[in-house]
């Protein structure tokens, strides 16, 4: 007569976390990564989870983008143009207390621009009878103070406010409180899992960092200078997102 042959006690107790696993999941939308596993070598199962923290920070810097746009027939009268225009609008900005560092030249582009023929003799080629040129400068300044500085370009010669971006200067401290709760979060999520397996957290095998996030409160988006005629653009800013993530892997007990 054979002895009967029993199945591994491990395998019984993986098969019933993977199945409570899969039931429980459903009650973490948030999560991205809660896993039960059987580490090799008889070591007992594992529970690897994903926390996430989150923490909102007021900015306290914007970087506003603008633009002086010429046209005119003769491609050197409109690139001197344009030139003298974006000297006037930085030398007034470094006037009214932006220091030069804080402002930058992001995008220089000519586009000649064309007539087009009719219907009637569309064989014929179009031809130039200008040019556009737009310098693109960005700068940063104090919130507080935007509003002021973007009127004194437009009065120095800008044409256009593009977009403008809310910064934080230094983060450091939101983002390790946005570690400490993605590692509060992973805890207590861990807790959850195991108290509805009906076993405990034990020491913690691994712990890895993520993703870190910084998310800027809505661009403000503005075009042509439709602005004019305040004395200084408001300027509300919003708050600004840090988001962290860790990955916890417990012991089984």
């Amino acid at each position: 007569m054979q002895p009967c042959k029993r199945k591994p006690i491990i395998n019984v107790l993986l098969t019933t976390l993977l199945v409570a696993f899969f039931t429980l999941s459903s009650c973490f939308p948030g999560s991205q990564t809660i896993r039960a596993e059987n580490q090799v070598g008889g070591t007992g199962p594992t529970l690897v989870v994903e926390g996430t923290g989150t923490v909102s920070e007021t900015p306290d810097q914007a970087k506003a983008a603008l633009a002086i746009v010429n046209h005119d027939k003769s491609l050197s009268v409109a690139q001197e143009q344009n030139s003298a225009g974006t000297n006037q609008v930085i030398q007034a900005l470094i006037a009214a207390g932006i220091p030069s560092e804080n402002i930058e030249t992001t995008s220089f582009t000519v586009w000649p621009q064309y007539s087009y023929p009719d219907t009637k003799n569309d064989n014929q080629p179009p031809t130039i009878i200008g040019y556009k040129v737009r310098n693109e400068l960005t700068i940063i300044n104090k919130i507080p103070d935007l509003g002021t500085a973007l009127d004194t370009a437009l009065k120095a010669g800008a044409n256009e406010v593009i977009n403008i971006q809310y910064l934080k200067s230094d983060t450091t401290e939101a983002t390790n409180l946005a570690l400490t709760r993605a590692c509060q979060n992973a805890i207590t999520k861990s807790q959850a899992i195991a108290k509805a397996l009906g076993m405990q957290l034990g020491e913690i095998v691994t712990v890895s960092e993520g993703t870190i996030s910084t998310t800027p409160p809505r661009t403000m988006m503005l075009k042509e200078a439709a602005i004019g005629g305040a004395d200084s653009i408001p300027i509300q800013p919003g708050q600004l997102e840090v988001q962290s993530t860790v990955t916890v892997t417990f012991k089984l007990k």
